[in-house]
């Protein structure tokens, strides 16, 4: 199940998709809320945080939204994430998957680097 998600997780992200963690809880379809659902499959969560272009969390709302749902260090993880700015390798990854578009998972491929600078633009 877990590699279930966390496949169709890559195959939308390789199509386009853009992952933002915000604090907008009004909005029924807001990441946070659906986290929820997936807290027990690490490796999931772990791809959505590393995958994120924005992280912007209020430390009160993450508190009452995860209250006794999550495990302590997934939320101080979340909540570091905000906190700091993205390392240069983020900043870059985002850049170049912005830059490409919808169809980064297929430009990606036939660009000229090292296979493992590909693995990790397409989270694999």
């Amino acid at each position: 199940d877990t590699l279930n998600i966390r496949y169709l997780l890559t195959i939308l992200l390789n199509h386009g998709a853009k992952i933002n963690l915000t604090n907008d809880l009004s909005d029924p379809h807001s990441i946070l809320t659906s986290l929820k659902r997936i807290q027990y499959k690490p490796e999931s969560l772990q791809l959505i945080f590393n995958a994120a272009e924005k992280v912007d969390i209020v430390d009160r709302i993450t508190h009452e939204v995860f209250a006794g749902l999550w495990e302590a260090d997934l939320t101080l993880d979340l909540l570091h994430r905000s906190r700091n700015p993205f390392s240069l390798l983020q900043c870059t990854r985002i850049c170049i998957r912005t830059a490409m578009g919808h169809r980064c998972g297929q430009y990606v491929r036939h660009l000229p680097l090292p296979v493992r600078l590909k693995q990790y633009l397409l989270f694999q």
